[in-house]
């Protein structure tokens, strides 16, 4: 098995991101957050009635704010997880395949 073919199984089940990838994700987070933050501001100023006005801060409305970003962020995390595990699993067949055929 080659080097490159080693790199692609480097990060087993539950692997943790390296260093440069972690500290990276960690840098979009706060982006992230006053983009959704934009977002909602946006939303209610345009689409909520009375359209074009700001509606006055209610605790009910920042507690389902912040369970939304919570479970887009967990959602999000799933999603990427799933996707990755996907794609290992398909190395592995054509691996297993490239293999087996000789």
């Amino acid at each position: 098995m080659g080097a490159a073919a080693c790199e692609s199984y480097d990060h087993g089940i539950g692997a943790r991101p390296s260093g440069n990838r972690l500290r990276h994700r960690l840098g979009q987070r706060p982006r992230r957050l006053i983009t959704a933050l934009l977002q909602r501001v946006c939303f209610n100023y345009f689409f909520i009635p009375p359209i074009h006005t700001l509606p006055s801060p209610s605790h009910r409305n920042w507690i389902a704010f912040v369970v939304f970003v919570a479970t887009a962020s967990r959602g999000r995390t799933a999603f990427f997880a799933g996707a990755h595990r996907a794609e290992e699993a398909e190395a592995r067949r054509i691996e297993i395949e490239r293999l087996y055929r000789h």
